[in-house]
This record gives C-alpha cells, sequence and structure tokens, in this order.
C-alpha cells in the first residue's frame, strides 16, 4: 500500500497535478504494471501490478494498492519486505501542461509546444524563477501508465506505507487476491460511520 501521487505540488521534475485532475484520473491507475526505475518500454519488463487505487481526500493524494510478483523478481520482492525498497514514481501521459511562468502560461498540447521555460535540459522548469517560484507544468487530461520502484522519486511522500508478506489465505492468483482486497475494503468502508 503506497502514496503513488501528491496534488497541488510541483514535484522535484517540476510536474503540478491538481487536485481536479487527480480526482477524474486516479482510477486509471488500476490495472497498470510496476517496473522498476520506469524500465516499462515492455509489458515483459513488468514485476506485478496495480490492484486498487483510491483517491485520499485528506492529505490530497493517490493510495494504490500493488503486487510485486515473488517469482518474477525475488530480490525486489525481499527487499520491499525488508523496508529497503519503499519509494515509487507514477509514469503517466498529460494531455495537455501549461507553463506557471507569470506572463507565459502557454498551454502545450505535445512537446514540439512547450514554450521556452519547460523544454528539458534547457528550460528552467524545477527550477526557482526571478520570483522565489518554482517553475511547473500543470498538468491536466492524466492517464496513469505505469508505478515504479525507485530509489529517490520525483514526489518525496510516494512512499510504501504497509507491506502484506503474501496473498491472503484461500487466494492463489492476482485476481483472486484482487477480489479479496477489494471484499475487505468494502466491508472497512461500511463499518465507518459518516460524519
Amino acid at each position: 500500500r503506497c502514496r503513488a501521487i501528491s496534488a497541488d505540488v510541483p514535484n522535484g521534475n517540476g510536474d503540478f497535478f491538481p487536485t481536479d485532475e487527480l480526482k477524474k484520473a486516479y482510477k486509471s491507475f488500476i490495472g497498470v504494471g510496476m517496473y522498476k526505475d520506469h524500465d516499462s518500454d515492455s509489458v515483459d519488463k513488468s514485476i506485478g501490478k496495480v490492484l486498487w487505487a483510491e483517491w485520499i481526500d485528506e492529505g490530497k493524494y493517490v493510495e494504490c494498492y500493488c503486487c510485486v510478483d515473488k517469482k518474477l523478481d525475488p530480490g525486489m520482492a525481499r527487499r520491499i519486505e525488508m523496508g529497503q525498497a519503499n519509494t515509487v514514481s507514477m509514469g503517466c501521459m498529460v494531455g495537455e501542461a501549461e507553463c506557471s511562468v507569470p506572463g507565459c502560461g502557454n498551454i502545450a498540447h505535445n512537446q514540439l509546444e512547450l514554450c521556452e521555460h519547460m523544454i528539458p535540459g534547457r528550460g528552467i522548469k524545477g527550477k526557482k524563477g526571478s520570483d522565489g517560484k518554482v517553475a511547473h507544468e500543470i498538468n491536466r487530461i492524466l492517464q496513469f501508465t505505469e508505478l515504479s520502484l525507485v530509489t529517490v522519486p520525483a514526489d518525496p511522500t510516494a512512499h510504501i506505507f504497509e507491506v502484506f508478506a503474501a496473498m491472503q489465505k484461500g487466494t492463489s492468483t492476482v485476481e483472486e487476491f484482487r477480489a479479496a482486497l477489494l471484499e475487505e475494503l468494502a466491508a472497512a468502508a461500511a463499518k465507518v460511520t459518516p460524519t
């Protein structure tokens, strides 16, 4: 169980994800692959998958429930269990990115439309501008494509909260585990008294 992405604050890459956009897109995490260090150009490199995603209003972030297959990467599974691998980073497609630099506000729909401030390696994206604020892209129209285990996440709060050492008793496949997890979540939600 991990915090996958936070809203309304620029991350270390100079990307900003508004609350409203994350609320619309967070379910697209469900079913995407788990990878190592964003090495996700082939599904064959997947070591697991995201089983479930929830929007957490208090704290403004997306929480994901994920599984890593011990057979695909026993070393990584062990590092997760021991707490040595405990941070994640998401990958997503962005339909629209707006420059935050005052007086610019350029809106790009692809790399060719980026303004001079946001061009990777040449612009000031992720750096403080003359106004003292971090220049960033305000990302909209999101589709999450993967979640990776990384050493240094762009979002410093993107970490693993809890590790379940094995699939629950009576489950033998990822699909059965996901169904059991959803039953537990529904039961827990039913016990919560609305305030």
